[in-house]
């Protein structure tokens, strides 16, 4: 019988870097008493997230990492992922991610229902404290649940899940739509970073 490793997310997305590009990286850990080895493929999948804007998005792809790519300068080198990994208990490993956008625009929000089109978000908060009281910054805010235009890209999702029928972790990349995440594959935690 085999040891599964289980997987958690340790790590959200920095603060963009230059050109909007974004690192991350999600942890598995084998938290069993006994040593497993770690087979067969692994997933990274990467969606506008829940509530990102409607219409014509620009494409959001999934690629290995390979030395020379746009990701070169966030991720370990490819060199340092182990042909066959095997996690003794407590040990782990991580597969990193760097987003890099497509330098397409995003498209356009449309307004949440009830909001009049012609609404700034500044006019809803403005009206949403005229009408209730109501915090302004709370209703400018669509992700707070209140009036005023969506945001224009609400994210990217990515998410990783190490095995087949693994738990499946997930974080998102906000103000992000078009563009590519380079992954790299299982990099023992001891391993050197660029």
């Amino acid at each position: 019988m085999r040891s599964r490793p289980t997987s958690a997310c340790t790590s959200a997305p920095a603060t963009p870097q230059a050109a909007g590009k974004v690192f991350g990286s999600f942890k598995v850990s084998n938290v069993s008493g006994k040593g497993c080895a770690v087979t067969g493929p692994d997933t990274v999948t990467a969606a506008p997230a829940p509530g990102a804007a409607t219409g014509q998005a620009p494409a959001v792809s999934v690629v290995g990492h390979r030395p020379g790519d746009p990701a070169s300068a966030l991720l370990t080198d490819p060199s340092a992922e182990p042909p066959v990994l095997t996690l003794q208990p407590n040990a782990a490993y991580e597969v990193q991610f760097a987003w890099v956008p497509s330098g397409e625009p995003c498209p356009a929000a449309s307004p949440e229902p009830g909001a009049k089109p012609s609404e700034k978000p500044a006019e809803a908060a403005a009206g949403a404290e005229a009408a209730g009281g109501g915090d302004s910054a709370a209703a400018a805010d669509p992700r707070a649940g209140g009036g005023g235009a969506a945001s224009e890209a609400s994210g990217v999702e990515v998410s990783h899940t190490p095995v087949s029928g693994a738990p499946t972790t997930q974080t998102t990349i906000p103000s992000a739509c078009g563009g590519t995440v380079y992954r790299t594959g299982a990099i023992p935690l001891d391993a050197p970073k660029p």
